[in-house]
């Protein structure tokens, strides 16, 4: 039976939602929004009985409750505060949901069995008459991909006048889906998001390497860390090189991880080196560390016996880094660089690592595609959830996200690294900022990548960006992807901010209003040294 406004707002569900408004607002001001909601959502369901029924199913018990919720949070807290409780609200909720789903995967069986339900309730569920434009491209009991080019939650979220409420429903998927054990769950992009199709793929990985390699890690620290977890988790034969402090809590403890949003602890026993091992042989080195570090150990990385080195981090020299390996090695070699968009901090005995899902290693040559060898032997490498995502020109990508990554630290900085600080002004201009920094890239005869990128700050989508910025920097989430790195790594952001300004001043006649005043009202990093 079709259930009314009351009755899907009394659900337990929303019970974790209610104490914090009661926190919020008292229990008078919670309860009158509550009221206010369920008529709302009364009018939402009482003017939709024209829906296929199908449809209702996603409006009636996702999408115009959460929207009734968020609209009459929004009026009293305030758009920012009212969308970042829901994220947290939604975000706890969907590791409730996961639940079953991991339970199906580890029983016997269950992992093909999921995949084949996906392909079996896609055109119910995912389908016409559900709301929903969609294809099927793939559906065997290993392997299902689908595109979807409308959705009724990208739909009547715009039609309700918030369209930012879309990305949580689609960061629900990410987390009751991803990275369950032996299934790997990937979308390039969602419409929620921006993106133009929503190209949701699942299949069956047993995430172990047939052929496992033998890999160097230089560098344990938030980033390295996390690419250290899945080389070992994939079997990998896995040796970090460690110094200090750390490598004896490494070699005493294991590699402790946190996954913060998954709210999962693992611990690995890769091992422990503290001297670059030049004379073992390698098949494959990770340097993973800042760009004035890549730089300085770039000759030692040449004296490596490995065929194949690649560079992780944020680095604006890439050409000096390849041409300083080249020259310091006896033996050939290829060199790429990769980044990972993993975040975090370290604590005394432990990392703690924040990524949605499995996430990806994005890799590829400074210039030009990896060649056909070079990608057969990293998809081999990153063979489970977590995968090799390959990219052409990496000089222009580390630069793209070079331009992206620095006004937020300028608007950190000069916030006292509290994100939670940040006006709706803030978030404007800090977009704006990273739109001439792509202005520059092209004035450079640089490629803005990944393609398509630069779309973000135009029309309806950057809307749709503005609004994920805000909830990130309202919560944790910008706490641990952006200030605890600024707040630790200002060596690091002075540095990219210097290559970056190098790379500004080859086109000065770009005009850049919005970056340069977010670089002037931040303290002077001699100030922040």
């Amino acid at each position: 039976m079709a259930k009314n406004a009351r009755e899907l707002l009394e659900q337990k569900k929303y019970d974790p939602l209610v104490a914090t408004l009661v926190d919020r607002l008292g229990v008078d001001g919670a309860a009158a929004l509550w009221v206010r909601a369920e008529r709302r959502l009364a009018a939402l369901i009482e003017g939709s009985q024209d829906l296929p029924a199908l449809e209702r199913e996603h409006t009636h018990s996702f999408i115009y409750p959460v929207c009734s919720l968020y609209v009459e949070m929004a009026a009293a807290l305030g758009r920012e505060e009212a969308l970042a409780l829901l994220m947290d609200f939604a975000h706890d909720h969907a590791l409730e949901n996961r639940k079953p789903f991991e339970a199906v995967v580890k029983a016997p069986g269950g992992k093909r069995l999921l995949i084949r339900l996906f392909a079996m309730l896609q055109p119910r569920l995912f389908g016409k008459d559900a709301g929903f434009e969609a294809t099927i491209g793939i559906a065997s009991s290993d392997h299902v991909h689908f595109d979807i080019m409308d959705c009724p939650y990208r739909r009547h979220t715009a039609e309700l006048g918030v369209p930012e409420i879309c990305n949580l429903f689609c960061t629900n998927d990410d987390i009751i889906y991803g990275d369950l054990p032996g299934v790997r769950f990937t979308r390039a992009g969602t419409l929620g998001r921006g993106a133009d199709v929503c190209d949701f793929d699942l299949r069956l990985t047993d995430g172990m390497a047939r052929q496992p390699k033998k890999l160097l890690v230089i560098g344990p620290g938030v980033i390295g860390s996390y690419l250290i977890h899945v080389l070992c988790e994939a079997g990998h034969d896995v040796t970090v090189l460690a110094r200090g402090a750390w490598a004896d809590t490494l070699e005493e403890e294991g590699l402790r991880l946190h996954h913060y949003l998954q709210r999962t602890d693992t611990v690995d026993y890769p091992r422990i080196v503290r001297e670059l091992p030049v004379d073992e042989h390698f098949d494959a080195a990770f340097a993973v560390m800042r760009q004035d570090q890549m730089v300085a150990l770039a000759p030692d990385l040449g004296r490596l016996d490995a065929p194949y080195v690649v560079c992780v981090g944020n680095d604006m020299h890439v050409d000096a880094v390849e041409e300083a390996v080249h020259a310091g090695s006896a033996t050939q070699k290829q060199v790429l660089f990769g980044f990972q968009g993993t975040a975090g901090h370290r604590e005394a005995d432990r990392t703690v690592v924040v990524r949605l899902g499995a996430w990806h290693l994005t890799l590829g040559p400074a210039h030009g595609h990896a060649d056909t060898i070079a990608r057969a032997f990293f998809e081999q490498v990153f063979c489970g959830s977590y995968k090799a995502n390959f990219e052409h020109d990496m000089v222009w990508w580390l630069a793209c996200h070079a331009v992206s990554v620095l006004p937020f630290c300028y608007v950190a900085y000069r916030l006292g690294c509290d994100l939670t600080r940040a006006t709706a002004a803030d978030i404007t201009q800090l977009t704006d900022a990273m739109r001439e920094g792509y202005d520059v890239i092209l004035a450079a005869g640089g490629t803005i990548l990944p393609e398509g990128d630069k779309t973000f700050f135009e029309g309806p989508k950057r809307v749709l960006w503005d609004a994920g910025l805000r909830v990130m920097a309202k919560t944790a989430l910008g706490r641990l992807c952006v200030t605890d790195h600024c707040k630790n790594a200002v060596d690091e952001m002075r540095a990219l901010d210097e290559a970056v300004m190098e790379l500004f001043s080859q086109v000065p006649d770009v005009p850049c209003p919005a970056w340069d005043a977010l670089r002037a009202a931040m303290p002077s990093w001699d100030e922040l040294g």
